[in-house]
C-alpha cells in the first residue's frame, strides 16, 4: 500500500516535471518565432528593443527570486521590478511600433514613455492580488 502511494506521487511529479517542461519549449518556441519575425523587418533597432524588453523580464524575474526583506518593503524596488517585468515590455514595444511607423525620435521616446507609464500603473492595480509577491 505504501509502495503504490510512493509510485503514485512519482508519477504526478513526473506528469508535472513534463508540463513544465513542454511549456518551457512552447514559451523557447514562441520567443524564437517573434525574434524570427522581428529579423524579417529587416529593422535591427527594432530587435534591439524586442532583445532590452526580454533582457529586462529576466532581470525582473531574478529580482523577484532574489528579494530580500528589506527590499520586499521598498516601493523603489517594487518600481523597478514592475519596470523589468511589465513596462519594459510594454514600453519598448510601444517604441518599436513608433519605429516600425516612421515616427520622429522625439515621438518614439514619447511612445516608450507611455508604455512604462502604462505598464507600471496596470501592474499597480494589480497590487491587492499580489500582495504576498510585492
Amino acid at each position: 500500500m505504501f509502495i503504490s502511494h510512493i509510485y503514485g506521487a512519482f508519477q504526478t511529479i513526473r506528469k508535472t516535471d513534463a508540463i513544465l517542461q513542454l511549456a518551457a519549449l512552447a514559451g523557447d518556441f514562441l520567443l524564437f518565432r517573434a525574434f524570427s519575425a522581428a529579423g524579417s523587418l529587416e529593422n535591427t533597432e527594432v530587435v534591439s528593443l524586442l532583445a532590452t524588453a526580454l533582457n529586462n523580464l529576466v532581470t525582473g524575474e531574478l529580482m523577484q527570486m532574489t528579494v530580500t526583506p528589506a527590499q520586499r518593503c521598498s516601493m523603489d524596488y517594487y518600481l523597478q521590478k514592475t519596470y523589468y517585468k511589465t513596462a519594459a515590455l510594454i514600453s519598448n514595444s510601444c517604441k518599436a511600433v513608433a519605429v516600425l511607423s516612421g515616427q520622429t525620435a522625439e515621438v518614439a521616446g514619447l511612445a516608450y514613455q507611455y508604455g512604462r507609464h502604462l505598464g507600471i500603473a496596470y501592474q499597480l492595480t494589480t497590487i491587492p492580488c499580489h500582495s504576498d509577491r510585492v
